[in-house]
């Protein structure tokens, strides 16, 4: 298995969320996942960067794809095999209902999704398309005592390919299904460490964003924003 890319300066990339989720907490359309693309990996194993494995490896894959060029391929052997992504911090999301959701391409209808909080967790309804994109998702009031926040990809067959793209996490009762997932977390903390010390972080070059403050594009050169 690979190793998980987190923050060398952990203390910030908490301070980063904890703002973010202060002031969005209850925003529809922040995504609180990193990485729910697929598109990111830093792996040799090409192991897709923020998501995490138990008893499979996941990886990045261009065979199916819902959105942008790749999507997330785990090829299970045992029911119990699946990917998932802990939030950073979670605090902030006790006694909150939140929603999961990822589009999934799976061989047969034995492929669920999972919020669990460390108390319980909650499980979608398995697809019922076979070989063709459909969008799952499942809800859950994050427990008082939730000593996480966790999302699972989760095949309950062991035949076949199981494809998954767009995971979108956010407050509510339904996630968007929009064209494009809205913008991830783990874009925004990776922008606002873009000069820090730690790679995993670094925002990458020629990645924009508009500046509503100062009403100009910004474009990243490599080593700093600039404006177009």
């Amino acid at each position: 298995m690979s190793g998980f890319p987190v923050a060398t300066t952990e203390g910030i990339a908490r301070d980063d969320f904890n703002t973010l989720i202060a002031n969005l907490k209850y925003n529809p359309f922040l995504n609180l996942l990193a990485n729910g693309s697929f598109e990111r990996t830093t792996h040799g194993d090409s192991q897709c960067d923020y998501w995490q494995e138990s008893g499979v490896v996941n990886v990045r894959s261009s065979a199916q794809k819902k959105y942008g060029g790749y999507s997330c391929l785990i090829v299970p052997t045992l029911i119990t095999d699946h990917s998932f992504q802990d939030l950073i911090d979670f605090e902030d999301l006790k006694g909150i209902k939140v929603a999961f959701g990822c589009w999934v391409y799976a061989p047969a209808a034995s492929c669920i999704l999972r919020i669990s909080d460390g108390v319980g967790s909650t499980d979608s309804v398995a697809n019922t398309s076979l070989d063709s994109w459909e969008f799952l998702y499942v809800a859950r009031t994050i427990d008082s005592a939730a000593t996480q926040v966790r999302v699972e990809l989760r095949p309950t067959g062991t035949s076949g390919n199981f494809y998954f793209d767009g995971a979108i996490l956010v407050c509510g009762e339904e996630p968007p299904r929009s064209a494009m997932p809205p913008m991830d977390l783990g874009v925004w903390i990776r922008r606002s460490l873009a000069l820090s010390a730690d790679p995993s972080w670094y925002a990458e070059k020629g990645d924009e964003y508009f500046n509503t403050t100062s009403t100009v594009k910004k474009v990243f050169d490599g080593s700093s924003w600039v404006d177009v």
